[in-house]
């Protein structure tokens, strides 16, 4: 029977109680097998750099979700990721523009928290995020978990 001891170099073929032969592929055989590893490599590129586009945090996003009175509150989040850390700011509630701290990136994840002052006293509101493509999944809660968790989609306004 044949044994293919290398696709890209030769074939041995061997027959019981015979002398083996060595067929070596042709020149066309050759490029096909080079054409398939070329598309396979192009392929792999294309999906390394749309994950990677997909999963960068970096540019402008809005939301809306419901606020404490039920209205709507607009939100719109600035991120800048760089290695694992991630600064920026949130517009939108009380207080106007605020700076995150403690922000971390980890793959598709999220974590940062905000302080805003209201009536005199300070609270720190914590934002988890699930990055999935041009959206990113936030539940918002205030630290020490009072009042519960508040989740909206914020979409990728500009890079």
């Amino acid at each position: 029977g044949k044994i293919n001891l290398c696709q890209y170099s030769y074939m041995v073929t061997c027959q019981p109680g015979q002398n083996c032969s060595y067929l070596y592929p042709d020149a066309e055989h050759l490029r096909r097998v080079q054409d398939m590893k070329t598309t396979k490599l192009f392929f792999a590129g294309v999906a390394i750099a749309i994950s990677l586009w997909a999963s960068d945090p970096n540019g402008k996003w809005t939301g809306e979700f419901p606020g404490a009175q039920g209205n709507t509150v607009h939100s719109v989040i600035t991120l800048k990721a760089e290695g694992d850390a991630v600064t920026g700011s949130v517009e939108g509630m009380r207080g106007g523009e605020t700076a995150i701290s403690d922000g971390k990136v980890n793959g598709e994840d999220i974590v940062f928290s905000v302080v805003r002052e209201w009536q005199g006293q300070q609270f720190k509101m914590i934002y988890h995020g699930k990055l999935k493509g041009n959206t990113i999944h936030f539940t918002v809660s205030r630290e020490g978990g009072e009042g519960g968790g508040r989740e909206f989609d914020a979409r990728r306004a500009a890079r």
